[in-house]
This record gives C-alpha cells, sequence and structure tokens, in this order.
C-alpha cells in the first residue's frame, strides 16, 4: 500500500521520506506570478498584492533568490503605494492598512530602501490608529483585526 501526498511518499513498510526541495521551480514559479496579469485571481488579489510580494520576496530570499528580482521596480512600486498619509496600500490606489504598511516596511528593509519612503508620515499613520489600550485599529475606519 503506497500513496503520495504532496511530493511525500507514504508507505505503510518505510519511513516517511520527503522528496528534495525543488528550489529552482520554486523560484521560477515565484518570478512568474507576476506575468499573469490577465487572470481571473490576479485581478481579484489585486487589492492585497503588496502583501503577496512580501511573503514571495521573502521565499525568494530563503531560496538565495532575491538577487534574481528585479530590485528597482520592487522598491518604486513599493513607493508608489505610500500614500500621504503615511500608510501604504495593498496596491496603487488602494486605502492604507496597517497590514500593508507592515509588509511594505519588511520589503524596503529587505532591500535596505528606508531611505525612499517619508518615514515622518509612516509613523505618523502608525501612532494614529492605536488605541488607549495599547492595541491598534487596521485603518482610519476603525476596522479591529483580531489575527
Amino acid at each position: 500500500y503506497q500513496r503520495r501526498v504532496r511530493d511525500v511518499c507514504l508507505n505503510n513498510t518505510e519511513e516517511r521520506m520527503p522528496s528534495p526541495f525543488l528550489t529552482e521551480k520554486h523560484k521560477s514559479y515565484i518570478k512568474k506570478l507576476d506575468d499573469k496579469k490577465d487572470t481571473f485571481e490576479y485581478l481579484v488579489t489585486e487589492h492585497l498584492r503588496i502583501s503577496g510580494a512580501y511573503w514571495g520576496l521573502t521565499a525568494m530570499e530563503l531560496m538565495n533568490g532575491l538577487d534574481e528580482m528585479d530590485k528597482q521596480k520592487v522598491i518604486e512600486w513599493i513607493v508608489s503605494c505610500q500614500l500621504p498619509s503615511g500608510g501604504f496600500g495593498g496596491n496603487i490606489g488602494h486605502d492604507a492598512h496597517l497590514l500593508y504598511t507592515m509588509s511594505a516596511v519588511q520589503v524596503l528593509c529587505m532591500y535596505d530602501a528606508m531611505d525612499r519612503i517619508n518615514k515622518e508620515n509612516l509613523v505618523t499613520f502608525i501612532s494614529s490608529l492605536q488605541k488607549e489600550d495599547g492595541s491598534f485599529a487596521g485603518d482610519e475606519w476603525g476596522e479591529i483585526d483580531t489575527r
């Protein structure tokens, strides 16, 4: 009796041995994600693109592939998502949110590019979301995120 589940062979008589991690295939997949702009999936996830970029770039970093990404293009796009309030939207033209702001800051830190944004407005935005009990709202309208 044997079955395959996500590249792991499960066999009743043998120990579970994962197959080798296919680094180049994973990197190739991540690099192609932004090429599929005409797909339904791409369009309906536009509002959370900045968080997706963070996760993809972090994965590339863990696979020693961050230098394979277009650093300047990523930085320019991230910077263009910062609003006058100091917060970042999930994409260009979207409202600022604490979670997207966190993702933007993390990406800019990965690329040592914090000097490219208005940090004073960033601090003002984050501070404006803090509640009396120390917690934070997600946005200017008071969304409370329980994640």
